[in-house]
């Protein structure tokens, strides 16, 4: 596992300012999470957004760009309500952990489940090098004493 997650935020951050994220009002978080496919041995990387306020509408302008457009990606841009903040925000943003899930024919996936023992010990090895800051990017809000706090203007 050769993969830098800052850069993947860092390019995340670049496309939304130039969607007119600064402009906005609201905060977001990205989390950088992965799944792990043993068809191919290899771990599709993404990241969990979760958006409050106007900043939505940054992350809906990318719809129109490389790589986000439909065709380019089986889905870009997963667009949820989050109804419950409690359970929304730990699933979405704070997953301790990466599944192995099983691309089958069609696009169809299986459900998660545990990675095999011998990437397990690799993910482990690889996520215990990693920043906090560099798997995560807090924008319009912060963790303060263990809560995420929201930055007002």
């Amino acid at each position: 596992m050769n993969f830098e997650p800052k850069k993947l935020i860092e390019r995340l951050r670049s496309q939304l300012n130039r969607q007119g994220l600064p402009n906005l009002s609201g905060w977001l978080i990205a989390q950088v999470h992965g799944d792990y496919n043993p068809v191919g041995d290899h771990y599709q990387i993404h990241l969990h957004v979760l958006s409050v306020g106007n900043v939505g509408i940054a992350i809906e302008g990318l719809r129109g760009i490389a790589p986000y457009r439909p065709g380019e990606v089986k889905r870009p841009i997963l667009r949820r309500a989050a109804t419950n903040l409690m359970s929304r925000v730990p699933y979405y943003v704070a997953q301790p952990f990466w599944p192995m899930r099983i691309s089958l024919p069609g696009g169809k996936r299986t459900s998660r489940r545990r990675l095999p023992p011998d990437r397990l010990a690799d993910w482990l090895m690889w996520i215990d090098e990693q920043r906090f800051s560099d798997l995560i990017w807090l924008h319009g809000c912060s963790i303060q004493a263990g809560k995420l706090v929201a930055k007002h203007a």
